[in-house]
């Protein structure tokens, strides 16, 4: 029951939203623009004059010459790696046996 409610619902919104908008499009399409026969219908809508002088553009950006870079000088080399450092053997954890007889 519960799923039929929701179809009708669901239906119905629809349905006031369609013809709210058939309604506003009627209204929509019955304006009419104003008749430009006259000119004091037009007078609000003419552009103002440009009064006084106008101001100049600026001028153009100036292309400047392409500088020629002198190559970096060569980095010094690099110094050798150091030896790798030599560690003393590990100490041993048993005395030295005693020699054979």
């Amino acid at each position: 029951m519960g799923g039929i409610a929701y179809l009708l619902s669901f239906i119905l919104i629809h349905e006031l939203l369609l013809s709210s908008h058939i309604c506003n499009s009627g209204k929509a399409s019955a304006w009419e623009a104003p008749s430009w026969s006259s000119p004091d219908e037009i007078s609000h809508y003419k552009l103002k004059g440009v009064s006084g002088r106008t101001r100049p553009s600026p001028p153009p950006p100036r292309v400047n010459a392409p500088i020629h870079y002198k190559s970096p000088p060569p980095s010094p080399p690099r110094p050798p790696p150091p030896p790798p450092r030599r560690y003393p053997p590990p100490p041993r954890r048993y005395p030295n046996p005693p020699p054979p007889c």
